[in-house]
């Protein structure tokens, strides 16, 4: 009688934490003496869904605007995938997408100039 002997797979456990896609610390916005935003702080890891809810002017749109590197923070700091939206804007735009609720054309172009 033989018996087939196989050794069992080392299984890999990772005690690191997973990448975060996006990191808000401690960001506030503000315009003037006006706080839109005061001490945001967030993480959203790859594969998360995540909505963004509140009344009209509670900074929905202000926050979407700084996550996606068109505004800066009066303070904190934004990350997606590791890059910095203040000192990186470029390559977080090379990485997102981001649709205005206002329409962004130019009057006088034809679809095909814009």
């Amino acid at each position: 009688m033989s018996i087939d002997v196989h050794p069992q797979q080392p299984v890999l456990v990772s005690t690191a934490p997973p990448e975060t896609a996006v990191v808000v610390d401690h960001v506030a916005r503000r315009f003037g003496a006006r706080i839109v935003l005061r001490d945001v702080s967030f993480t959203v890891t790859p594969g998360l869904a995540m909505g963004i809810a509140g009344p009209n002017g509670s900074g929905k749109t202000v926050l979407l605007r700084l996550l996606a590197s068109l505004d800066r923070p009066s303070s904190g700091e934004i990350r997606i995938h590791g890059y910095d939206t203040v000192r990186r804007a470029r390559a977080v735009r090379d990485r997102i997408g981001y649709v205005s609720e206002e329409p962004m054309l130019y009057d006088g172009l034809t679809t095909e100039q814009y």
